[in-house]
């Protein structure tokens, strides 16, 4: 008995000392700078306009305070034709270059927000844009 209870002492000793406590990372949006991020992926609303996104190649989730960005165009979100060539005409880009991966409707002002990558492979840009009520894209 006394042998299992000595492996099961250092088995517990081995978890405890390989486990780490969680790093947060500080950023201020607030002041237009930010995380950043190698690649937006799914996103969700926390309350108080927190955005919660998704880096799957660092492994992180930021919470994102988009309170000051929330306001402003029309409620709702438009239903747009073609939304990849015109989300890739506002980044600059054609619509092959643009990748849509995710999208998440804030629940105050329904409005959309849509998480892309600009480009393909390692040149890829993440980019968080807003759609609204009037179809304009931010």
């Amino acid at each position: 008995m006394r042998c299992c209870t000595g492996k099961l002492s250092l088995v517990l000793l081995l978890v405890v000392a390989t486990s780490g406590a969680p790093i947060a990372q500080n950023s201020t949006v607030s002041s237009g700078v930010g995380p950043v991020l190698q690649y937006l992926g799914p996103l969700a609303f926390g309350p108080d306009g927190v955005l919660f996104a998704a880096d799957s190649e660092d492994v992180f989730i930021y919470a994102l305070d988009l309170s000051g960005y929330l306001g402003g165009g029309e409620p709702g979100a438009a239903n747009i034709e073609a939304i990849d060539e015109k989300i890739a005409a506002v980044l600059g880009t054609d619509a092959a270059s643009v990748m849509v991966t995710d999208l998440v409707v804030y629940p105050e002002t329904r409005n959309a927000f849509i998480s892309v990558m600009r480009g393909k492979g390692a040149g890829a840009i993440p980019v968080l844009l807003r759609v609204d009520g009037a179809g304009e894209i931010e």
